[in-house]
């Protein structure tokens, strides 16, 4: 199981900077993400709970295409 979890009651939100080079790059894994994230909501609204995960998109800034992610650089992301 996971270390991460949200209060009661809460949301608990995945914050992704610079999706869009992330979208680009690692297609499938952006999916992935996506797709699963639904998935944990579905289950728990089946069960009568509330949704319990939000994704949070936020593309790069004009100047990041081919610069970095967050303190990673683009090229050290291996989507293989």
């Amino acid at each position: 199981m996971s270390q991460v979890h949200a209060r009661p009651d809460g949301v608990l939100v995945l914050e992704l900077e610079h999706v869009d080079l992330f979208m680009k790059r690692c297609r499938e894994q952006y999916e992935a993400l996506a797709e699963c994230a639904a998935f944990v909501n579905w289950r728990r609204i089946e069960r009568g709970y509330p949704a319990v995960l939000a994704l949070c998109f936020h593309k790069s800034p004009p100047t990041a295409e081919g610069g970095r992610i967050g303190q990673v650089k683009v090229d050290a992301f291996d989507c293989g």
